[in-house]
């Protein structure tokens, strides 16, 4: 809010080497078109006294929308002055003056991304609220009662800028979707009723098994369900069907992985200039989604070990940043001794009768050269060779 000379010179401390010259234009931007900058000054100028807050209310009406479709009330302003108050409206942001600290953004507030990215985001564009309807795509009304979710809203925002930020992308991949569970945590935390948490067996079977337990001195306790990814009861759903397939049919007869190749064209060619597959993990999980999806159908369909009884699979992200299926097979024909040879191969392919197969294998399955002749290879740990198959992050 001071001198925007002292404003780049703070700023450029913060990042060794950076360009003066850069910050300054940046900064230039951020004060000629960033709604959020303006407030905040336009509210400065209009106090004398230091004792202020500017608050910025989350239930406003987003800019550019139609009148009237959302129902919280609508104002002019996306920031309201208090003056020696601590009593306002419903409030997330609150940035107080130099006698006081500053208050948490709340990452449900509809200027979070906005706040917490300014350079992505600089004209102060607004993002998820709770407050957002679903709108019915032949009427194009909204529905009643029915609000788009926070993983609906950033699974459909095609702001393409996110996609050349590189490290910040992933940052914000990651912000993002921690903002996406803890929605849906907060749900099952407010509606334990809608849930029937009351009704889980292990629950009754704790108070059934301890006469002198109070079930009024359990206090409020939170049960993640089954439907919640990674939760206990999610792994261990899964966890009984694989027992479940093992009890009915016995054991696999064929255990495949496949590793994700960041070199596959369909990556490749949708790559930005400058961009490398690391700074796209989006790309390369749904490629190599569609690719597990074609393997299986494959499998399956195409019968390249005959008919099948079942199938099961697994995706893992491996430490180079790579996602891994494991998948186990059941067979109606059992594999007999004299077929292994016929399915497994440990021998590098004929250069002259199968080209292509003999480079896939000698570029992603042969490392080297490696030790004292290269120590400086990816297989190189601590001086020593260790070979991805124990590099692997199960």
């Amino acid at each position: 809010m001071g001198d925007k000379e002292a404003q780049v010179n703070r700023l450029s401390e913060y990042v060794q080497g950076v360009e003066r010259n850069t910050v300054k234009k940046i900064q230039q931007v951020l004060h000629d078109h960033n709604i959020l900058v303006l407030e905040f000054k336009m509210a400065k100028n209009r106090v004398t006294s230091d004792n202020y807050k500017v608050v910025i209310h989350p239930d406003r009406v987003p800019r550019g929308e139609y009148e009237r479709r959302f129902n919280a009330p609508t104002t002019n302003e996306i920031a309201a002055v208090v003056v020696s108050s601590e009593r306002t409206a419903s409030r997330d942001i609150v940035i107080q003056a130099h006698d006081g600290r500053l208050t948490r953004v709340s990452d449900t507030h509809r200027f979070y991304d906005a706040l917490e990215y300014p350079i992505i985001f600089w004209k102060g564009q607004e993002g998820y609220s709770f407050d957002i309807p679903q709108i019915n795509q032949f009427t194009k009304q909204s529905i009643p009662n029915k609000k788009v979710s926070c993983k609906d809203f950033y699974a459909y925002n095609n702001f393409n800028l996110l996609l050349r930020c590189r490290l910040l992308f992933h940052q914000f991949l990651v912000d993002m979707y921690v903002k996406v569970e803890s929605e849906r945590l907060r749900f099952i935390a407010l509606n334990p009723t809608k849930l029937r948490a009351e009704n889980y067996i292990h629950l009754q079977d704790a108070i059934r098994n301890d006469a002198d337990l109070d079930p009024n001195s359990l206090g409020q306790m939170v049960i993640l369900p089954s439907s919640f990814v990674n939760s206990e009861r999610y792994l261990h759903e899964y966890t009984q069907d694989a027992f479940t397939y093992v009890r009915n049919y016995g054991r696999p007869d064929l255990f495949i992985t496949m590793t994700c190749n960041p070199a596959w064209p369909e990556i490749t060619r949708e790559l930005i200039p400058g961009q490398n597959s690391a700074d796209r993990y989006d790309l390369t999980a749904r490629v190599f989604k569609v690719k597990v999806q074609k393997l299986v159908a494959l499998l399956i369909k195409g019968k390249m070990f005959g008919d099948m009884k079942c199938f099961m699979y697994s995706i893992e992200w491996q430490k180079r940043g790579l996602p891994h299926v494991n998948l186990l097979l059941w067979l109606k024909e059992k594999l007999r001794p004299n077929q292994i040879d016929k399915i497994i191969s440990a021998e590098i392919p004929n250069l002259e009768t199968d080209r292509k197969l003999y480079d896939t294998v000698t570029k992603n399955m042969i490392h080297g050269p490696c030790g004292a002749l290269n120590p400086s290879s990816p297989c190189m740990k601590e001086g020593k060779c260790v070979p991805k198959s124990i590099q692997r992050d199960f």
